[in-house]
């Protein structure tokens, strides 16, 4: 189902004001808000309706000040702006900002972050949801607010994957008739779901994937009378298990010897994973990540045991890396990278696709003609590394909320603001126009009555995020949405599972500081580089990957 949601808010018939963000030239006596999108972004244009409905309900009171928004092209941006803005001390900067934490290690550094403590007292955020707060600033500063939570998902193309799997036994039953395709002994009721689900295809459907993957003219026998087979769904669950898999059907359809390899498995935020791999080998533990955390008399996190020959924080940062270099080499990976808006990530010719579940849900139908949403399998991505790891984790990430200080009178009406978009006293009842395609590609719109939300609860719903409130949670599974937005739905119930079992299922954000950007940036860049690199008779090794990424010793 494409999915494209629009709000839809009888009361709202005043225009509303925004300005670039060049255009500031007096002082602002209204509340400024900074968004890094466009005005054609959906998640602009919800920001502007919540605004719009505020600025006409406090219209006639004597202390009304206007809300506005201005934009910035993108987070880097925005990002380099506020930075200069703090750092020049204009008495112009904005005076709330939405973008990813590390903005908030910003402010703060210029004392200018504002505390939210008492406006979200009442707010209903779940409190594991703030405490990337405590891990962040040496006090009980509230500086960070969800604004819209997002996670990786896993989508599994069930229809490529039941085909390959359902070749494999045909030619295993012929040839090595010995050989067993699934495990005996591990749990295989998803992937026997999914064969199935390929076996009752239609023809049309059954042809069209068999002339995409041409199996019996790409198949190496040799590769798969090689391969250990016996798959259970622990490729589904474990990031390893996965891997593994991912190379052995590799080898099996010679894909590094295609002119267009398959994407077997496609990532498209490889930061995320690298990431959330290290999180998971350090047993799920920050003090124990890659990255070590900051201490009592350091702000800062500290990088270097990262380029330290033998640490745990090299060598887990080594296993991970060659993991994911050797996946990329035999073709078995496959990264963000650019590409034509009519090939999606979960396309014909992919099984396996993690990618945020804000996106996710558009990138698989926007322009899938063969494919329905019923064909696909929708999952939080692998929350462990291998099957044996005690502690599972998730990550979580999306669109934050910072206030920037400024005079006191000022200041209270910033709170204000924020006070309205997150306490339970602003809950109200909203409308939602729902659009989406059905199974014969006809558009359909669904008008969806969503009960009893805080403006910025509603905003998450709107621009195709979860937010952590019970209440949240609660009008999402009542609702239709539930049922049209499956990998959001996925989300509430991981977070479900966490608040149940927080001994065992543990959350991840990413930690932050002032390099904290650089870093991510840098791995993003030279993976992409090198993985696309395909003329390579090696991957790249490890040594120079640490080379590169350390390169001007910033860190």
């Amino acid at each position: 189902m494409q999915t494209k949601k629009t709000l839809f808010l009888l009361t709202l018939a005043t225009p509303f004001l925004t300005a670039p963000l060049i255009a500031k030239k007096c002082e602002n006596k209204h509340i400024e808000v900074l968004i890094p999108f466009n005005p054609e972004d959906a998640r602009y244009k919800n920001f502007e309706t919540i605004a719009t409905k505020y600025n006409l309900e406090q219209a006639k009171l004597p202390d009304f000040t206007q809300v506005k928004i201005i934009t910035s092209s993108n987070r880097n941006n925005l990002y380099y702006q506020t930075s200069l803005d703090l750092t020049s001390n204009d008495p112009y900067v904005s005076d709330l900002v939405i973008h990813y934490p590390s903005l908030a290690f910003l402010i703060n550094s210029h004392n200018r972050l504002l505390d939210f403590s008492t406006e979200i007292s009442t707010s209903g955020i779940y409190p594991e949801f703030l405490e990337v707060n405590k891990r962040a600033f040496a006090s009980s500063t509230i500086g960070i607010l969800p604004a819209g939570i997002s996670t990786d998902s896993l989508i599994v193309n069930k229809i490529a994957l039941g085909y390959i799997l359902t070749k494999i036994q045909e030619i295993i039953d012929q040839k090595f008739p010995t050989k067993k395709l699934l495990s005996p002994l591990g749990e295989k009721t998803r992937l026997l779901e999914i064969i199935e689900h390929y076996k009752n295809a239609n023809d049309h459907k059954k042809s069209e994937i068999d002339k995409a993957w041409n199996f019996a003219n790409v198949l190496n026998l040799e590769a798969l009378k090689n391969a250990k087979l016996e798959y259970s769904d622990s490729i589904l669950l474990n990031y390893y298990d996965m891997f593994a898999f991912s190379n052995e059907i590799a080898a099996i359809l010679n894909n590094k010897e295609q002119k267009e390899p398959k994407r077997l498995l496609y990532n498209h935020h490889i930061p995320n994973l690298l990431f959330q791999m290290q999180f998971n080998n350090a047993g799920c533990d920050y003090d124990e990540y890659f990255v070590k955390p900051r201490t009592t008399t350091s702000p800062y996190l500290n990088y270097k045991p990262i380029f330290e020959k033998g640490s745990s924080s090299y060598n887990s940062l080594k296993e991970v890396y060659d993991i994911e270099t050797q996946a990329s080499f035999n073709s078995a990976l496959h990264i963000q990278k650019k590409m034509p808006l009519t090939v999606p990530p979960a396309f014909y010719d992919t099984i396996f696709s993690l990618i945020s579940s804000h996106s996710s849900f558009e990138w698989i139908k926007q322009y899938n003609k063969l494919l329905t949403e019923k064909d696909f399998l929708y999952m939080q991505s692998p929350m462990k590394n291998k099957a044996e790891q005690t502690k599972s984790s998730f990550l979580n990430q999306g669109l934050n909320i910072m206030g920037i200080s400024h005079s006191p009178e000022k200041n209270k009406k910033i709170k204000k603001f924020v006070n309205w978009l997150y306490d339970t006293k602003s809950r109200q009842n909203w409308q939602l126009i729902y659009k989406t395609v059905d199974e014969d590609k006809s558009p359909k719109t669904h008008v969806i009555a969503l009960k009893n939300l805080t403006p910025i609860e509603y905003y998450a719903f709107a621009c195709n995020y979860v937010f952590p409130s019970k209440e949240f949670i609660s009008e999402f599974k009542a609702s239709k949405i539930s049922e049209l937005d499956p990998i959001s739905y996925n989300y509430t119930q991981t977070i479900e599972a966490f608040k149940a079992s927080p001994q065992t299922i543990k959350m991840f954000e990413e930690p932050f500081d002032n390099k904290s950007n650089i870093l991510r940036d840098r791995i993003k860049n030279d993976l992409i580089d090198f993985f696309n690199r395909k003329s390579l008779k090696k991957p790249y090794s490890f040594e120079e990957f640490i080379t590169r990424l350390n390169e001007g010793n910033d860190f």
